[in-house]
């Protein structure tokens, strides 16, 4: 098939509104991608436009991070028959994010991040153009094989200078799932809408859910009321400040949200760098060109970067920041002892601030309260004890969202307080009536307690020996696919061969879970002090791929390669499939989830088809 000068090869894929074609431009002999309309809707002359407006909308923009747009035709009658619209773009040797990871999450805030930082300078510079684009999602972010992301199809966008007519009949396209409730809603829209579906999308990447679920009228109903969970309650790694970030793009009200995409955009750069990473982009390209080699030492310099963000923010006196950022340390790493000490060390510290805003009033009222019984006996000294426990109380309501944790410290306080102003009253009646006695008989005269009282159990010396507590225990997991580990019901993170777990001696369950696959690896082992053990596996068993592929054609699957008619046998998992010609060339490649064994076939695009 041929459309003015581009041949178009093979399909790679169709949407709501055209096919995709691999195609050869006939006149500068390169591979472009030609995005052809259905002809069913290339007669309706409003489709046609929209269709058109897509090209118009994309081609005045240039930036590498949006899809390029090379070139438009059709939409003329040609020897009685309608040539349809199409559009050449720029041929992407990638995936999209929705590909990428269609069953599971980014296994790493900063990479979540960095992902929102490209897309939201790809948005400065369509917001820039008049331009929103309206349909922001993961299918719609294109990763290429150098590990470039591109957004990618303005079909939805509305320009500026648009007619009302248009505009309003865009109002109601896009996708339920990542739109903003004024896009739902069918009212109008500015360049904060493209910031809720981003804050939607990274929702979903942070994850592995959507915000909101169910049919179209439920998800708007979700999305108006605002019933969703944060992302740090479903996805604690990622940590609290993503998940704020996160919070504030998905606002129902488009004034609370960032204003801008460069707003948003350096919130963002701020959890990449708080990670250690200066450089988002490079982030992304050392990841999505190996993402198994490289996750690993990416995970250790998390937790490297954000233990030192967190103790510069600790000395800057930016205490909720620095316990966030150890917090989220702890939770990439639980038995991090730096994090630990920062955490505690942190709380210590806001405790003390709290305690003499709260008990030093206090003490301070009582010890007046004594001075005044001695100079003017004619007052009872109760009403100074009354008077400070409401100062004492006022002063606590007022000390810091931190103080309800040492309400129980204040209210020990208060009664060693009430102690000491009735031993004064006891002292100063005493001093009136002439009983005052020898200090030393005072103090050494034994004092009954009461009937009911506690038995006394006699302190151990301080010099006493201790039982020092047994050696604790290693112990790594390491499963593929990906899965987090799970031990006697407390979650310790992602499964890693370099991550080691210091557990206590005796038995525990062992499990790792895949979220969103039901998938689930599990043992009872039982440690030793002092022992470090390794436990291996795999969340699928082994698998064997049937090849059927077109002539010429080989795969090549890891370290294995095999023509059409050959067999690979490998462990289950997710695995990168490329498709190679004769020469070795690339001529397609995809991510699958290989759970059973299945005959793998290249057309209409690479799929395994069960045996």
């Amino acid at each position: 098939m041929r459309l003015g000068r581009y041949e178009l090869t093979r399909e790679l894929g169709e949407g709501g509104m055209a096919t995709v074609f691999e195609a050869r431009d006939t006149q500068l002999n390169r591979l472009v991608a030609v995005k052809v309309m259905f002809p069913h809707l290339a007669r309706r002359k409003e489709a046609a436009s929209r269709f058109k407006r897509e090209a118009r909308a994309a081609a005045i923009l240039d930036h590498e991070h949006i899809l390029r747009v090379f070139d438009v035709g059709g939409g003329e009658v040609v020897d009685g028959d309608l040539v349809p619209p199409y559009i050449v773009l720029e041929l992407i040797d990638g995936a999209s994010l929705a590909e990428l990871f269609e069953d599971r999450a980014v296994p790493l805030a900063e990479l979540v991040a960095a992902i929102g930082v490209a897309i939201c300078r790809a948005l400065a510079v369509a917001q820039g153009q008049g331009i929103v684009h309206r349909d922001i999602k993961p299918a719609n972010v294109m990763v290429t094989s150098k590990g470039r992301l591109v957004l990618a199809d303005f079909g939805v966008a509305r320009v500026d200078d648009d007619d009302s007519v248009v505009t309003r009949t865009g109002a109601i396209l896009g996708t339920p799932a990542y739109m903003s409730p004024e896009q739902a809603c069918s009212e109008s829209v500015d360049g904060r809408s493209d910031l809720y579906s981003l804050g939607a999308t990274l929702y979903r990447l942070a994850t592995g859910t959507l915000p909101y679920s169910g049919t179209s009228a439920q998800v708007v109903a979700a999305m108006l009321a605002g019933n969703r969970r944060p992302v740090e309650h479903l996805a604690p790694a990622m940590g609290r400040e993503l998940s704020r970030v996160i919070d504030t793009l998905m606002q129902r009200d488009a004034k609370d949200r960032y204003q801008s995409p460069e707003e948003a955009e350096a919130a963002l750069l701020e959890v990449v760098s708080n990670g250690g990473f200066p450089d988002a982009d490079a982030l992304l390209v050392e990841y999505f060109c190996n993402p198994i080699d490289s996750i690993d030492r990416m995970r250790g310099q998390a937790i490297s970067g954000n233990l030192q963000t967190a103790r510069k923010m600790a000395s800057h006196k930016r205490v909720p920041l620095a316990v966030a950022l150890a917090q989220r340390v702890l939770q990439l790493e639980p038995e991090n002892l730096q994090a630990k000490a920062l955490v505690d060390s942190l709380a210590t510290r806001k405790g003390q601030r709290i305690w003499i805003a709260v008990a030093g009033p206090m003490i301070v009222t009582a010890f007046v309260g004594l001075f005044f019984q001695f100079t003017r006996p004619d007052r009872p000294l109760s009403s100074y004890a009354d008077a400070g426990s409401e100062d004492a109380s006022g002063i606590a309501e007022d000390a810091s969202e931190d103080a309800a944790i040492l309400v129980p410290m204040a209210a020990a306080g208060a009664q060693a307080d009430a102690g000491l102003v009735d031993a004064g009253a006891k002292a100063a009646a005493d001093a009136r009536s002439g009983r005052t006695g020898r200090r030393s008989d005072r103090i050494s005269s034994p004092v009954a307690p009461p009937a009911d009282a506690a038995p006394i159990v006699e302190a151990r010396p301080i010099d006493s020996p201790i039982d020092p507590d047994p050696e604790p225990a290693q112990l790594i997991v390491s499963i593929t696919p990906w899965c987090d580990v799970v031990v006697d019901g407390k979650a310790l993170g992602r499964a890693s061969a370099s991550k080691r777990h210091l557990l206590a001696p005796g038995p525990h369950q062992v499990s790792c879970v895949q979220s969103g696959t039901g998938l689930r690896w599990q043992q009872e082992i039982v440690l030793k002090a002092g022992e470090q053990k390794t436990l291996k596996g795999s969340l699928l068993p082994p698998v064997t791929i049937k090849l059927a592929l077109s002539k010429g054609l080989r795969v090549k699957i890891g370290t294995h390669k095999a023509e059409s008619g050959g067999l690979i046998k490998l462990a289950g998992g997710r695995h990168l499939v490329e498709v190679l010609n004769a020469a070795g060339e690339l001529v397609d490649s995809r991510y699958l989830v290989l759970r059973d064994s299945c005959t793998l076939r290249d057309k209409p695009r690479i799929a395994c088809f069960s045996q």
